[in-house]
Order: C-alpha cells, then structure tokens, then sequence
C-alpha cells in the first residue's frame, strides 16, 4: 500500500497522496498491521461515512412511509367513496398492491 504513516499525539494517522498529486488525505486502511482484516474500515470506512450511511438509510427508510401512507390514504378514500356512493364508483379497484386504479380511470386488471 503506498500510504504514509505518521504518529500524531499517540494515534496512527495514514496519508495518500490526494487526485491529481494535490495534498494527502487521511485513508482507513482495511488491513492491520499484522495482515488481519479489520472488518469495520472494510465495510464502512470510517465512523463518518457510518453516519453518512445511517442519514442516507434513515431518509429512504421516511420517504418509503411517506409513501406508504399516502397510499393507505388513499386506498381509504377510495373505499369510503365505494360505501357513499356505489352507483358513481363500481369501476373502482382497490388492490393491496400499487396496481389499484384510483376514481376517474378504468378498470384495467380484470
């Protein structure tokens, strides 16, 4: 590996040499010293792409219940329009999955 390794206040520090040859960077090097793999620095990296990881699943984890509940919102709406009114709605479906066709459009699965 072609880092550079310095000791800062006690603590092992790695350096590459940064794109384009401009600077160093500090690098987690996915092997110890002794040839071990340290499985931590090869899954993540370091603890700030852990908690950059932790943000992305987190915003993706919101969005999919945002959208789970819109969709349950909706499949009710549709269901209390089927109650009031049955004669202006039959050609409503209302799926457990996306596929459900909302009030206006045809029904297209049968």
């Amino acid at each position: 590996m072609d880092f550079k390794k310095i000791e800062v206040e006690g603590d092992t520090v790695y350096l590459k040499k940064g794109l384009f040859g401009k600077g160093y960077r500090v690098v987690t090097p996915y092997k110890n010293e002794d040839g071990s793999i340290n499985w931590f620095n090869a899954l993540v990296g370091s603890y700030d792409n852990l908690a950059f990881i932790i943000g992305v699943v987190l915003f993706i984890t919101v969005i999919l219940l945002m959208m789970r509940a819109q969709m349950q919102e909706a499949a009710g709406t549709i269901e209390l329009a089927r109650e009031l009114c049955p004669q202006l709605v039959h050609n409503i479906t209302v799926n457990s999955d996306i596929r459900g066709t909302l009030i206006g459009f045809p029904n297209t699965t049968q």
